[in-house]
Parts: structure tokens; sequence; C-alpha cells
């Protein structure tokens, strides 16, 4: 994770600044935590991005065909 680009970044629960402790963003005044994923913070809960991706993929099957 880039470092210096953590200094932009506040917990999406409540706005406090973000204080990275190995794995993880962790909120410097109510402890939400937020884990770093091959270098990546997750602010949404892993079953989120797999719904949300499935959503997408049904509402726009035809944006792109791939041809064979």
């Amino acid at each position: 994770m880039n470092e210096p680009l953590l200094r932009l970044l506040v917990c999406p629960s409540c706005g406090s600044p973000l204080v990275r402790r190995r794995d993880t963003l962790r909120c410097s005044e109510r402890g939400h935590v937020h884990p770093i994923v091959r270098d990546i913070p997750r602010f949404v809960e892993s079953e989120a991005y797999a719904s949300n991706f499935g959503r997408q993929w049904n509402i726009h099957t035809r944006t792109q065909l791939d041809s064979s």
C-alpha cells in the first residue's frame, strides 16, 4: 500500500483518520477495522464485491460481446 496516500483516506464509517496496523487499517477514534488485501484497502465486506459484480454482470450482459 502506498503509505503517503494513507493521509488522504478516512474511515468510511465515521470519518476519522486511519492508522495502518500490519495488514489492516484501523480507525484512530472508534477502532473500525478495514483489511488490506494485496496492498488494496477494502472498505466493504468481500461478499458485497462478489454480489455487486454479479448484479452488474447480469444488468450489462450485452455491453461487451466477445467474438469467437
